[in-house]
């Protein structure tokens, strides 16, 4: 009888065809560089990429210091309105050593570190991870975010931390998850009542703790909804069209519509239902910032997730066009992203440069006024300040929300509430190259009113690197081509 016995012992629980064979480990070792690498090359991206700060997040830095000094959560002292988008960032300013900048992009940069972290977890045994993991790593649109100073990389890491919970039916990662990203965006709240959605013992806990946060901020503010909510509403025929003409732009350089037919997205089709949902409730808010279409970026990451977890094999010449052409669309909008950016840069110059001529030239006892910069420049010059735009005066905003498109009764609100306030300064942005008492719509109006005639022009700050010109009024100012901070002072 021949012995079939192999004399070659085999160690317990490991079989011939292990997975620690040589061509294993190889493959192994491959896929280790090529993910370190992807990683290193992302952050390369974010060492040379240029730093544009949204006006916003100096709104943040003003509440942490009067916070600091005084114990008041207040964009103005003895004004109680939540003029942030979310609690979350602002505690983590202000228990920070660090300065303000520094602090928010170190916060920024680990959360996209973690974020990738995250998505390569989930994806890691799907076909297509290497494409659902690049156009995470390497979405031009995402440094944007990174380094403009605001909550959403941190909304979007939480959104990947929420569903690798779900995933992994990890209960106290997945409350601690619904928490923060409830205290970091509102939107956030909708979010994790999808992640916990048939999870009845942790919906009981998490809406425990939501009443309270609701509670307290009610108790505080007077109001269960910030600041944001009425300058950001919501009106279909206003601007459904400007929005959806944005909202095509990022579909086309960022989505893979081709992955969409190889994927089982009903496996996991509430959380497709959310991004759908947000992205149509972001599609009839008013945008009107400079962000424009990077505002639905917000879902980007998730969904990028949903689709690389139910994603099917797909063909690899398919798979090697997608990349091709992910590329390629990455490479324009690249070019585009830089372009914005150093844009924008170079107008926040404009606005610190008069912020530090308010806090140079005049007491920070003074009111101000600001039409539409309600960040910087108040923030430097520290001063009582009047936001005429509305985001951060909850009557403007309110009466805006509910007198849509009435824009005479809108602006007659707006000048009688300034001359009642009685500012000694008032700062407004404008995007034309003449005087902005001639072109623009809201001071046409203003210099009607007798009272206006206190105020005296006294500076435009633009790019002073071009040629300049003087307008009728006899003032010299500068043709920077669509950005100016005019200066006005009240003279008794």
């Amino acid at each position: 009888m021949v012995n079939r016995t192999d004399k070659t012992k085999i160690p317990h629980g490991k079989s011939q065809l292990s997975k620690n064979t040589p061509v294993d480990r190889s493959a192994q070792k491959i896929y280790l560089i090529t993910v370190v690498s992807m990683f290193l090359i992302a952050c390369l991206i974010a060492s040379i990429y240029p730093r544009f700060i949204v006006d916003d997040f100096w709104i943040l830095c003003r509440y942490a210091d009067n916070f600091r000094t005084s114990g008041h959560l207040v964009y103005n002292m003895g004004e109680y309105l939540e003029g942030c988008t979310g609690i979350l960032l602002l505690f983590l300013l202000i228990i920070s050593p660090l300065k303000y900048i520094l602090t928010v992009h170190l916060l920024t940069v680990i959360s996209f570190i973690i974020g990738g972290i995250t998505l390569k977890l989930l994806v890691e045994q799907r076909p297509q991870k290497f494409l659902i993991l690049g156009m995470y790593l390497f979405a031009p649109i995402i440094y944007t975010h990174i380094f403009s100073g605001l909550e959403t990389i941190l909304f979007t890491t939480l959104t990947l931390l929420g569903f690798y919970f779900y995933i992994k039916k990890n209960n106290h990662g997945l409350l601690i998850t619904a928490v923060l990203i409830s205290l970091c965006r509102p939107e956030g709240i909708l979010f994790a009542v999808v992640l916990l959605f048939d999870n009845k013992k942790l919906r009981i806990k998490y809406l425990a703790i939501l009443l309270v946060y609701l509670a307290v901020k009610y108790y505080y503010y007077g109001d269960l909804f910030p600041g944001s909510y009425y300058r950001k509403d919501m009106n279909i025929e206003k601007n459904l069209l400007s929005n959806w003409i944005q909202f095509r732009g990022f579909l086309l350089f960022y989505f893979p519509f081709v992955l969409i037919f190889y994927s089982k997205l009903k496996q996991h089709l509430r959380f497709v239902i959310f991004c759908l949902v947000l992205w149509g409730y972001y599609l009839v808010s008013n945008l009107e910032t400079n962000f424009s279409y990077r505002f639905f970026f917000h879902c980007y990451p998730l969904l990028l997730a949903v689709v690389g977890v139910t994603a099917q094999k797909i063909n690899k010449k398919l798979l090697i066009g997608l990349f091709v052409i992910q590329g390629v669309l990455f490479t324009f909008s690249f070019i585009r992203e830089f372009s914005y950016v150093k844009e924008h840069v170079k107008m926040n110059s404009y606005v610190e440069k008069t912020g530090i001529l308010l806090r140079d030239n005049y007491s920070p006892s003074l009111k101000l006024a600001v039409y539409y910069d309600a960040g910087l420049i108040p923030y430097l010059s520290k001063m009582n300040t009047l936001d005429l735009s509305g985001l951060l005066s909850k009557d403007i905003a309110q009466f805006e929300h509910y007198n849509k498109g009435n824009v005479s009764e809108i602006f007659t609100y707006k000048i009688n509430r300034l001359l009642m306030y009685e500012p000694s300064i008032f700062v407004i942005t404008s995007y034309y190259r003449d005087s902005v008492l001639k072109r623009d719509a809201f001071t046409n109006v203003l210099k009607q009113y007798y009272s206006w005639n206190d105020y005296k022009l006294v500076g435009i700050i633009g790019d002073t690197t071009k040629e300049g010109y003087t307008t009728d009024d006899g003032i010299s100012q500068i043709n920077f081509g669509g950005y100016y901070e005019y200066v006005f002072v009240r003279h008794h």
